[in-house]
């Protein structure tokens, strides 16, 4: 496992982490949701365990556009057309020395990009519909907003111990309240945390 010292790049081994140790790290930065992001980092990696994460530090799936000007890690992955259809695509993604770089290039992407995760990042269910209503979608696959939620359902004990199915709900409510949801994200929502 990582320690801290480890997360902040101070040494270059790739281990598996863990959800606590990356939400610790995304905590650092006040522009996200850490639990969000961490719930986001956990299913992009298959819980830091991808080779994406292993060899390239990369743990949301940020590919490597014209702008990019560091390190690039190509992955063979599938991806689902507005069809329906899933293909098998070639893919640059950006390569990063160490976790804490990772975080801080991921911190910028949200704030520049996705203006509903940074308004609504006090709430993470906010934060998951941000990733697919807003002007830019984060995934192709037309159920990542389930899946964000099945996550946070998943790891919220983690966190926050034995108050998690209030937690949820609590923030469902205000992502409800405050108009943060899509009527598609809000029957997703209350049949998954209806289940707790």
């Amino acid at each position: 496992m990582y320690s801290l010292l480890d997360c902040l790049g101070r040494r270059k081994e790739t281990r598996i982490m863990n959800f606590k140790e990356f939400y610790a790290l995304a905590q650092e930065y006040l522009e996200i949701n850490a639990f969000a992001f961490a719930c986001q980092s956990s299913l992009e990696t298959g819980n830091w365990t991808s080779k994406l994460w292993r060899e390239a530090f990369n743990g949301a799936g940020i590919k490597a556009g014209k702008s990019w000007t560091g390190a690039v890690y190509v992955v063979v992955s599938p991806e689902q057309l507005s069809s329906g259809k899933i293909i098998q695509q070639s893919s640059v993604f950006r390569k990063y020395p160490d976790p804490d770089t990772f975080i801080r290039d991921y911190a910028a992407k949200i704030k520049r990009s996705y203006p509903l995760c940074v308004q609504r990042r006090d709430n993470f269910i906010g934060v998951f519909d941000g990733l697919v209503s807003g002007p830019f979608k984060w995934a192709t696959d037309q159920k990542y907003f389930g899946k964000l939620l099945s996550m946070a359902i998943k790891k919220a004990p983690e966190i926050f111990g034995a108050s998690a199915p209030g937690k949820l709900q609590t923030a469902l409510d205000y992502a409800i309240n405050l108009d943060m949801l899509s009527q598609a994200n809000i029957a997703i929502a209350i049949n998954l945390i209806r289940r707790l």
